[in-house]
């Protein structure tokens, strides 16, 4: 890319361009956000239960995630992706969330949200959270966040592994043990 003018509008044109893609080669050279910049994900932090900003979690702990966005002028609710991969790459969750349900409307151009978890299930390890934000149809990248945070589980208990599986032991009702003892 050749351009003559400004290093900021330089910039802008270079992420313009790298929008029209989901993958692009400079990530291998670090590259960690790219888009349009028309809305922008701002302020992303961790929360631990009592509200205050954490990067080290006890696995089952309530977190949540507060993040403002941010666009240049008026445009017609986004919608925010997510991720959370482990420390090799692997997607453990993802989703999506369209900013009209949380108040986004033809007017906003700045909106605080929160995604709380009541009890986080994972146990060991280091996670790290990429977040996206696309027009309705997905089509036009906005704002992507590589590596937005990073964060640490420690097990709270005798859990092992990366992912908390919750559930309960119990015995066979009686009659089904009977069943099986007379056969």
């Amino acid at each position: 890319m050749e351009f003559d003018g400004p290093t900021h509008d330089a910039i802008v044109r270079y992420r313009r361009l790298l929008a029209a893609d989901r993958d692009p080669d400079e990530r291998g050279a670090g590259l960690k956000e790219w888009g349009t910049g028309e809305a922008r994900i701002e302020d992303a932090v961790l929360l631990g239960p009592d509200g205050e900003e954490r990067t080290q979690f006890l696995g089952g702990e309530p977190m949540a995630l507060r993040l403002r966005l941010v666009a240049e002028r008026p445009l017609p609710s986004p919608r925010l992706s997510y991720e959370v991969r482990d420390e090799s790459g692997l997607l453990l969750a993802g989703g999506g969330q369209p900013t009209d349900e949380l108040g986004w409307d033809e007017s906003t151009t700045t909106l605080t949200i929160r995604f709380e978890v009541e009890q986080l299930p994972l146990t060991d390890g280091r996670f790290h959270v990429r977040l996206g934000l696309t027009d309705v149809s997905g089509e036009r990248l906005y704002h992507w966040l590589d590596d937005a945070l990073v964060f640490v589980v420690y097990p709270a208990g005798d859990e092992r592994g990366a992912v908390r599986l919750e559930g309960r032991w119990s015995a066979e009702e009686i009659e089904a043990q009977a069943e099986r003892v007379v056969r």
